[in-house]
């Protein structure tokens, strides 16, 4: 990534800082796993870390954040705690997840390189796989009819999928999961929402009612967390002056 560019776009910086942190880590990980026992392979990443900082002048940082730490108890996981804390990733990781939650495909993005795209960026935000299943029902405003399809015969309900990485997986394995004929999906998606929905609209339904165009796949809705679901979508619902209104349009 060009140095200007990133000078002129934190949101760029920041995710090029946490997927080079990641991939960091990958490369060291996988290294090393080829060659070392589980017991020798915690000693090794131990010692390697510190050296493999000296040039980005982080190593004394490490090796102080190491310093309380018992010898039995210097573990990867350990390790990487104190990799985080010598080069101040916390505050990278936060800001990341804010990005995360705005992600979506972009038109003509393979479900593969989505999930390449993803998956760093959610590990940098230290976002646990099997918490993150809210992302699941945005990432069906992009799903082809074959891809929905697939995914209700498999689950049966997006409410049964519980780990993202696996269901991209599945996705990428489905041929035409993203690709090919979309039918308008709001109306449904919405209506997971209808008890809130009708709640504030006196028992009417707002679904909106309209003709489907691609335009309906470029934006994702921006919602963080499960908790915030049905408030987003009731309040922007509830603020309609009786045209439609949601993410996915």
């Amino acid at each position: 990534v060009d140095r200007t560019t990133l000078s002129n776009d934190k949101d760029l910086a920041l995710l090029e800082i946490a997927k080079r942190v990641v991939k960091f880590k990958e490369d060291i990980k996988r290294a090393l796993r080829l060659h070392l026992t589980d017991d020798l392979f915690d000693k090794v990443a131990w010692s390697y870390l510190p050296m493999s900082l000296v040039k980005i002048g982080l190593a004394k940082d490490y090796e102080t954040a190491i310093a309380q730490t018992p010898v039995e108890d210097r573990t990867w996981d350990k390790a990487i705690e104190a990799l985080h804390k010598s080069i101040k990733f916390e505050s990278v990781s936060s800001k990341v997840a804010d990005i995360v939650t705005k992600m979506r495909p972009e038109r003509g993005e393979t479900m593969r390189a989505f999930s390449d795209r993803l998956l760093p960026l959610m590990e940098a935000a230290n976002m646990d796989d099997n918490d993150c299943s809210w992302l699941v029902k945005p990432l069906g405003c992009y799903l082809s009819d074959v891809g929905m399809q697939a995914t209700m015969n498999k689950y049966k309900s997006l409410d049964n999928i519980k780990s993202i990485k696996e269901y991209l997986e599945f996705l990428h394995e489905t041929p035409g999961a993203v690709e090919g004929n979309r039918t308008d999906h709001t109306a449904w998606f919405l209506s997971q929402f209808k008890a809130d929905i009708n709640s504030t609209n006196n028992g009417q339904d707002r679904a909106p009612k309209r003709t489907h165009t691609d335009d309906h796949y470029d934006a994702m809705p921006k919602m963080r967390r499960s908790k915030s679901q049905s408030s987003t979508f009731s309040s922007r619902s509830h603020n309609s002056t009786g045209s439609s209104s949601s993410d996915c349009l």
